[in-house]
C-alpha cells in the first residue's frame, strides 16, 4: 500500500493497526512520513529512511510542551520499533504515556532518569573500591573468593 506525502482533506486518518503498518510504504522522494492515528490523538506512526536506503517504521507519542513566547512545540517520544512493538502493545503505551502527560508527569524524563541509572557491574566495582578496599587483607581475601 503506497501512503500519499499527504492526505486529502475529505480522507480520514488510518487507524494504526498491524496490517496497516506492514502495508506502509515510504514514498521515494520522502526521507521521513509521520502518520497519526484516527483513534488516538497524539499517537502516531514514524517511516524514516535509513542510511542502507530501508525505511524504519517507529511508533512515537506528542507531547503537548508549555508555551513559551507565544510559540507552542510538540516533542516526540519514541515508543518502540514496529518488529517489537505490535501495533495494540504501541497503542496501550500510547495511552498510558498520554495520561501520565496529562497528570502532568514526564515520561521523556523518566526514561532519560531510569537509563543514567549505574548498571549491576559498575555497581559491584564502586563496592569492591569503597567498601572491600577498606577492610583488612584476610577479610579483602574472604569477600573477594565468595563473589566469584
Amino acid at each position: 500500500m503506497r501512503i500519499p506525502a499527504r492526505l486529502p482533506k475529505e480522507q480520514t486518518m488510518p487507524l494504526l493497526s498491524d496490517n496497516f503498518v506492514a502495508s506502509a510504504v515510504l514514498p521515494r522522494d520522502r526521507d521521513e512520513l509521520i502518520i497519526r492515528d484516527s483513534k488516538m490523538p497524539g499517537f502516531a506512526l514514524r517511516l524514516r529512511r535509513k542510511a542502507d536506503g530501508k525505511a524504519s517504521k517507529t511508533f512515537l507519542v506528542f507531547q503537548e510542551m508549555p508555551e513559551q513566547n507565544g510559540v507552542r512545540k510538540r516533542r516526540k517520544i519514541v515508543i518502540g520499533d514496529h518488529t517489537t512493538f505490535p501495533a495494540d502493545r504501541a497503542r496501550a503505551e500510547a495511552q498510558s504515556m498520554l495520561q501520565a502527560i496529562k497528570t502532568g508527569d514526564d515520561p521523556a524524563a523518566a526514561r532519560a532518569a531510569k537509563k543514567a541509572q549505574p548498571v549491576f557491574e559498575d555497581l559491584i566495582d564502586e563496592f569492591e573500591t569503597s567498601h572491600i578496599m577498606t577492610k583488612k587483607p584476610e577479610t579483602q581475601k574472604v569477600l573477594i573468593f565468595t563473589e566469584n
